[in-house]
């Protein structure tokens, strides 16, 4: 079976209207980079029988222009009338891919839902692809509360897990070593959500921050603030009281960098970078801080995976049911080796505090316990590289299985 795709030609790009708005224009092609070679392309002089996706692709930026009534993506490169008919007659899909991000929240949706409604179109076959696994449980959740009928499918589409499937099978040759680490934890950060900021007061506060490579900027140029003002934004979402102090304290040692300081472009976020090898090599666990912790949104990028292809044990600073959608996906987490019940825990607050917990009991190991800690993921962080390396991705085939060909 295979997925059919409609293509315009617009741009030159073979993905249906890849947006150009205000000279920004979206290249990624993420449907078809993470399907298979043999799913073909149509252009409109040759529009197939068969199901097929017409696809708008589309950026975080996009967001308030692609759905805004009057001058949204429909507007502004309106369907053509030919494959309008045929998502009318159910024979054709419209889909929107925002391969890289979870705009499924109340915000989003109250954009997103009143205008795919205002385009009149069947529910089955208008498709939102998010990098949200449950983001079709949090849309029907969204429906029910709002009491509105829900008029799009929202489907998971495993874009970054595809990316990281391809620089496994780049000749990687690592090698997992049980050995003394110089730190405990390892934690990259770009943009400064709620949890970051805040987690990385907790690390101070319980002296881990010395025990950890974290990378954190003095300036978040996205909000225009200092670590002082975000932190003072977010605080309300931990009730204990907070210590000033401390806060000024960190916000003297920022900007804690790594391997770079610019971290302006997204090449980083999928390349293999040499620098930071010496940060997987010298400490002892990951800690994956996705985009989402306050909220049950799981969200999936790159932040995941990279602990996976550096051969890294991982702790995931995120949503509920995280691993378990993990190892759903037919990964390893590490149950076995410590404690992962935070992950079943959908009191933020108190998830938050039990993974603060976990952390404090693990730098406080002698280095012997540690090796021996190393030695039990050995298993865990060799089968999760080669299931990146050489396992099909079972979403696309599910994908492929519902409206292919």
């Amino acid at each position: 079976m295979k997925i059919n795709f409609l293509s315009c030609n617009y741009n030159n790009i073979p993905i249906t209207n890849n947006l150009d708005w205000n000279g920004i224009q979206s290249n990624q092609n993420s449907l078809s980079h993470i399907l298979s070679d043999d799913q073909k392309f149509f252009h409109l002089t040759d529009i197939p029988e068969s199901p097929f996706f017409f696809n708008y692709e589309w950026n975080w930026w996009f967001r308030e222009k692609m759905f805004e009534l009057g001058n949204g993506f429909n507007e502004h490169l309106p369907i053509p009338l030919t494959v309008l008919n045929r998502i009318k007659n159910q024979t054709a899909y419209l889909t929107i891919t925002i391969a890289m991000e979870s705009w499924v929240r109340d915000d989003d949706l109250k954009a997103i839902h009143p205008y795919i409604k205002n385009l009149e179109l069947p529910k089955t076959n208008v498709i939102l692809f998010t990098a949200s696994p449950n983001g079709d449980v949090i849309y029907k959740k969204y429906c029910k509360e709002n009491n509105l009928e829900e008029c799009f499918t929202v489907e998971y589409l495993p874009f970054h897990h595809a990316i990281f499937k391809e620089q496994t099978n780049m000749n990687v040759d690592r090698v997992y070593n049980i050995e003394e680490r110089e730190k405990d934890f390892f934690l990259l950060n770009r943009r400064w959500h709620s949890h970051r900021v805040l987690l990385l007061y907790y690390l101070e506060k319980l002296n881990l921050l010395e025990k950890s490579f974290v990378s954190f900027l003095n300036f978040d140029e996205n909000v225009n603030v200092k670590y002082r003002d975000a932190f003072n934004y977010f605080q309300y979402l931990i009730s204990e009281s907070k210590d000033y102090e401390l806060v000024d304290k960190i916000e003297k040692k920022l900007p804690l960098v790594l391997d770079t300081p610019d971290l302006s472009g997204i090449q980083y976020m999928y390349l293999n970078n040499d620098k930071l090898e010496y940060f997987y090599k010298n400490s002892f666990i990951h800690l994956i801080s996705e985009t989402f912790f306050f909220t049950d949104i799981i969200h999936v990028t790159e932040k995941t995976f990279k602990p996976m292809y550096y051969k890294q044990p991982f702790i995931a600073i995120t949503s509920p049911y995280f691993l378990k959608f993990l190892k759903e996906s037919g990964f390893k987490t590490f149950g076995d080796v410590w404690d992962e019940s935070y992950d079943d825990e959908l009191n933020h607050e108190k998830r938050f505090f039990k993974i603060l917990n976990l952390l404090t009991e693990l730098s406080q190991l002698p280095m012997e316990k540690k090796l021996s800690i190393m030695e039990q993921c050995r298993e865990i962080v060799e089968y999760n590289f080669d299931k990146l390396k050489s396992t099909s991705i079972s979403q696309i085939s599910y994908l492929v299985q519902k409206y292919g060909s």
